[in-house]
């Protein structure tokens, strides 16, 4: 699968950061310098979010693959405005990046992810648990409605209180390993 100007594979990992729109081109250079090809835009976290601006902003970012996402206030992130609203920037900003990170449990999940396949951009959908890990079963009927609606990465994101909730995710994750999945644990146990 190809992300932009980086072509993805199992045996290639690749490091993503996340970027608001107050990063410098300084901090731009230095993430690149040290291996950093996809930038994660947070369009929630930026101060302008009008469509000329972000444009602008994904520019800066020659060489990396560009991700946009507007995050949801429910999933960890800052966008509070009509859901409409979202979709409606996620579209408009869709011909200025290479994929899409939305929430699978969102309105507007089915409606970006189709935007994005017409257009050739490669969708992930996401979900973000910040006060706990489901179970494997849950895990995977997430999964199985990621799929449903066309994502070509399942990103899940848990928090992570214990050794448990860690050998879950690691479940998860070894029954998908042939599977286009990211999984992140939160928290504590998640990053020992």
């Amino acid at each position: 699968m190809r992300l932009g100007p980086i072509q993805l594979t199992p045996q290639t990992p690749h490091i993503a950061v996340p970027f608001s729109d107050a990063v410098t081109d300084a901090h731009i250079a230095h993430a690149y310098a040290h291996g950093a090809r996809i930038a994660e835009l947070r369009v929630d976290l930026f101060a302008d979010q009008s469509v000329s601006h972000c444009v602008r902003q994904a520019a800066r970012f020659s060489g990396f693959a560009k991700l946009l996402t507007l995050r949801h206030a429910s999933e960890t992130g800052r966008w509070v405005a009509s859901e409409a609203r979202r979709v409606a920037l996620y579209q408009q900003l869709l011909p200025a990046v290479d994929a899409v990170d939305l929430e699978l449990l969102s309105e507007g999940a089915s409606e970006v992810a189709s935007a994005a396949k017409q257009l050739g951009k490669v969708v992930v959908l996401s979900h973000h648990n910040s006060e706990l890990t489901p179970s494997v079963a849950a895990l995977d009927a997430l999964y199985e409605q990621a799929k449903a609606l066309g994502a070509d990465i399942f990103k899940v994101a848990c928090m992570a209180h214990q050794a448990d909730d860690v050998a879950t995710l690691n479940a998860f994750l070894l029954k998908h390993r042939a599977d286009n999945v990211v999984v992140i644990g939160m928290g504590g146990a998640g990053v020992s």
